[in-house]
């Protein structure tokens, strides 16, 4: 099995999101971070804690785009 197959992305009040069993990291920047096949876009983005099974983000989040 992936290991993106178990993606998993939590939600907190539009301000914090944690992705769960990630592949990769392919774009970052205040702006806009994209995991794996999410795209996360908004203001003042950045990583807060980071490591191989998971990541946290903090700040003002206005979208979450699913890329198929």
């Amino acid at each position: 099995m992936r290991k993106g197959s178990d993606l998993k992305l939590t939600i907190y009040h539009n301000e914090r999101i944690v992705i769960e069993n990630y592949t990769q990291l392919l774009d970052l920047n205040e702006e806009l971070i994209r995991v794996d096949f999410y795209t996360i876009v908004g203001k003042f983005l950045k990583l807060t804690q980071m490591d191989s099974y998971m990541i946290e983000v903090l700040g003002s989040i206005h979208q979450v785009l699913i890329e198929g």
